[in-house]
């Protein structure tokens, strides 16, 4: 895949995981992907840049009770791409979301915020500025998908087609089954899951991030070798899929060739 170096707003463009075990968890990726972590020191609160070569993956922190309140995080996030965090915020609100984190600018880099959608799925907002995103998609180690599963498809579809320049596009399923994709310029960039019969009673709607393997089974074999959780590799018509738990309980998606 290409270098992602373009700006395309309403596209997913930044993965983050908030763990509250990171430096335990960090072999367990390492394995798994290749990955590499360069913390940036205590003025950006030791913020790990995910690393595959000098190409940057994502971020991730570790979970503090101080700054982010008693009931500990471990979960992966999804940043879109927006012209004006602040707007975008505020856009939110007005279709029935709320505030989670506010704007905040980071460095040269970038303006930062979340939000959460009227379901109560949370996301991240990313105002680029000299960082437009991770590095590369597409590739082993890499973002390939984003996909919010939720209980609420109407309700969610209806919001994200809202609050980002993005189109609501079709995607063949089986009977009875739901799926929409968020289209820019024609090309899908995530889809939205009706996950109704498939969300366990308590976990929250939330956004999955779909990482490319090489081999989706060996990628199973290997998490589970490391301490994480799987479940059994699926072929789908985008490629063979499994769901992985890393260590500390943050969920994600691999998946062999691109799924987009």
């Amino acid at each position: 895949m290409p270098a992602n170096d373009k700006v395309i707003y309403g596209a997913p463009c930044w993965v983050d995981l908030t763990n509250g075990n990171l430096e335990g968890t960090k072999a367990f990726y390492h394995a798994l992907f290749g990955w590499e972590f360069e913390d940036m020191g205590e003025d950006f609160g030791h913020y790990n840049i995910i690393t595959i070569g000098e190409d940057a993956v994502g971020g991730c922190m570790q979970y503090s009770p101080e700054f982010m309140g008693p009931v500990e995080i471990n979960a992966w996030s999804v940043f879109f791409s927006q012209p004006d965090a602040e707007a975008a915020l505020q856009t939110a609100v007005a279709h029935g979301g709320s505030v989670v984190a506010p704007a905040m600018k980071v460095a040269q880099q970038g303006t930062n915020a979340a939000a959460a959608d009227p379901t109560g799925a949370a996301y991240g907002v990313w105002q680029p500025d000299q960082r437009v995103g991770f590095d590369r998609w597409g590739e082993h180690g890499f973002p390939g998908w984003f996909e919010l599963q939720t209980r609420d498809f109407d309700a969610s579809t209806a919001y994200y087609s809202a609050v980002l320049p993005a189109e609501l596009g079709d995607e063949p399923m089986p009977e009875g089954m739901r799926y929409k994709t968020l289209n820019i310029n024609g090309m899908p960039h995530a889809g939205i899951y009706d996950a109704t019969t498939d969300l366990p009673e308590g976990v929250p709607n939330y956004w999955a991030v779909y990482f490319i393997v090489n081999d989706t089974d060996a990628a199973v074999e290997a998490a589970v070798a490391q301490g994480g959780t799987a479940g059994p590799a699926t072929d789908s018509a985008h490629g063979r899929f499994a769901a992985i738990t890393d260590p500390a309980g943050a969920f994600f998606f691999v998946i062999s060739g691109e799924e987009s």
